[in-house]
């Protein structure tokens, strides 16, 4: 797997965006002048995060020890 940056934009992509492919797939993309090599760390900065409105709260279940979002309080 290789993490590719659009560095022009098209009706598909915007330019910045990173993605991650396989090398045979980044190959052909990086090849056609559209995409440039990034690094991992950089595809894992682009990743969706947390969205700012919300705060995690764990809640413990018996059954699942499986974490709970709530709204931030204000």
């Amino acid at each position: 797997m290789k993490c590719i940056k659009a560095i022009k934009s098209n009706v598909n992509v915007d330019a910045g965006d990173v993605i991650r492919v396989t090398d045979s797939e980044a190959e052909k993309r990086v090849k056609s002048g559209y995409w440039m090599y990034v690094a991992k760390l950089e595809w894992k900065a682009t990743k969706a995060t947390k969205p700012k409105s919300t705060e995690e709260v764990e809640t413990k279940s018996k059954k699942h020890g499986k974490k709970k979002w709530l709204p931030k309080k204000s």
